[in-house]
């Protein structure tokens, strides 16, 4: 009980904000990325589905969890490098949804093992930060292209995204990313190109 009598005293306008804010900019962060790989990886509308449901209930209840647990903020998430870095890779060598997911289970036994011995931090002071920054843009810079390539394609969709993006990063940077991802579902929408 007295766990939720803390909850209840800890809870304020503010705290409720900041972690709405973490959580709808980490779920809108990547789930472009995460239906890109579903549909490279040649998956159904009720596999994509499938998959995207099981990492957001993996995320939030193990985030959840260990929040409970150690009575302290804790957001899980996935890796947005590792999973475009997965998904390009499946694109260019026609893995299949097992080989990626027993790809992805895998990272997450060595990053525990890494994060649990304390090796993480020994392995990562190592790597240079220019080193660290140029692996990170070389594996999002195909996705980032991706979206110029698509604007001949849908041009109010993208450009209308692409546009409430940048001006979001001006006005309201911290609701930039889910503003872009809701103006893109609902132009969408609007000009029917919603399976496309």
């Amino acid at each position: 009980m007295t766990a939720l009598a803390d909850l209840r005293r800890d809870a304020s306008a503010s705290a409720v904000t900041a972690g709405f804010v973490a959580v709808v900019v980490g779920a809108a962060s990547s789930i472009g990325l995460l239906v890109g790989a579903a549909r490279d990886l040649g998956l159904t509308h009720d596999q994509t589905v499938s998959w995207v449901l099981s990492c957001y209930l993996a995320i939030s209840l193990s985030g959840a969890l260990l929040t409970w647990r150690h009575r302290a903020p804790v957001k899980m998430a996935w890796t947005t490098p590792g999973l475009a870095l997965v998904a390009s890779l499946a694109a260019a060598r026609g893995l299949h949804y097992a080989e990626v997911l027993g790809a992805y289970v895998l990272s997450a036994l060595l990053m525990t093992v890494l994060g649990v011995t304390g090796a993480f931090e020994r392995v990562t002071a190592r790597i240079p930060p220019a080193l660290a920054n140029a692996l990170l843009a070389g594996v999002l810079l195909p996705f980032v292209l991706g979206a110029f390539r698509a604007l001949p394609q849908a041009p109010v969709a993208v450009g209308g995204m692409l546009l409430v993006f940048l001006t979001g990063r001006v006005w309201f940077a911290r609701w930039a990313i889910p503003a872009a991802l809701l103006a893109g579902a609902t132009l969408s929408l609007l000009v029917g190109g919603w399976g496309r």
